[in-house]
């Protein structure tokens, strides 16, 4: 069941790339405020990991703003229904089930009752957008003053960069953005070498979504091996970069303007085809990684 879901989350994200639309280079900021993150209707809580991506690309295929969604039976449970049109078009969402019935075993070495835990499995499930059900209230009749007012972009990234606890050392004036993991270094050129703001901030976010990596940090990195260029580890490092700086930006409401040209959809879709636990591995990465700077330092 693990495989499949993975290849249907692959298979989906591969489709976008083939159509020209690379999905963590592409964050909706909603009319309703300027977190990135979408959330379920019913428990409030927020989607992680590769979900953020999957539910930004059903809002850009279809033009919705809200955040908000909803399995089919939260949406009875609050009276409501799907709209007729809407019915077939569900977006999946994954989640790891961690099975109930754990055994106990008796540890003969130590002579102790012991819990066998299984492993978690990857599932997913079907949700609905606000906008595709007869719950949902345009913004257009919320009162101007009950909307979220999203602070100033830029002052937002430096609050993120001010936030990040244990931070590796930051050089500007950089020919080229890089993280050196032996120095624990993000070099950057500086904002007046770049095309914009935004673009600067974009590019800082990247590396600093690379140092987490550290073995002070994440541990992603090992300390006795480099990540070498052209390999499965270097190709998904770095999509764990790129959809973390997306998430970062999305939370400062930044938007970078990326080469999305042929070749470097071309090389994602082939790395993806050769591994389908790629993106939806590298993203759950990511999103530690932005929640690691955001300030939830949390190494387990």
């Amino acid at each position: 069941m693990a495989s499949k879901v993975y290849d249907i989350i692959t298979e989906k994200i591969i489709k976008a790339l083939q159509e020209g639309v690379v999905p963590w280079r592409n964050p909706i900021i909603s009319q309703q405020g300027y977190n990135y993150r979408h959330t379920n209707g019913a428990s409030n809580r927020a989607y992680t990991g590769i979900n953020p991506l999957l539910l930004d690309m059903a809002c850009h295929e279809n033009g919705w703003s809200s955040k908000v969604w909803l399995t089919h039976k939260q949406i009875e449970a609050k009276h409501g229904e799907i709209l007729a049109d809407q019915k077939q078009n569900h977006t999946p969402v994954i989640f790891w089930m961690f099975p109930k019935d754990d055994k106990e075993e008796v540890d003969n070495s130590v002579e102790v009752k012991v819990q066998k835990r299984r492993p978690p499995v990857l599932r997913y499930y079907r949700v609905w957008n606000l906008q595709q059900t007869t719950l949902y209230v345009p913004t257009a009749n919320v009162p101007e003053s009950t909307k979220n007012k999203a602070p100033n972009k830029l002052e937002m990234a430096e609050q993120i960069i001010a936030g990040y606890n244990n931070p590796p050392a930051i050089e500007f004036g950089s020919s080229r953005a890089c993280y050196i993991p032996a120095k624990d270094t993000v070099k950057v050129p500086k904002m007046t070498q770049c095309t914009s703001p935004e673009n600067f901030y974009a590019t800082l976010f990247h590396e600093l979504i690379h140092s987490t990596g550290h073995e002070s940090r994440l541990k992603r990195h090992k300390a006795d091996s480099g990540i070498h260029f052209g390999s499965e580890e270097y190709s998904r490092e770095e999509l764990v970069a790129e959809i973390g700086a997306c998430f970062l930006c999305g939370m400062s409401n930044i938007q970078g303007v990326f080469d999305n040209n042929v070749a470097y959809i071309e090389s994602w879709i082939k790395a993806l085809q050769n591994d389908s636990k790629m993106v939806v591995v590298a993203a759950a990465q990511a999103q530690k990684a932005a929640d690691y700077i955001l300030g939830g330092n949390d190494e387990s």
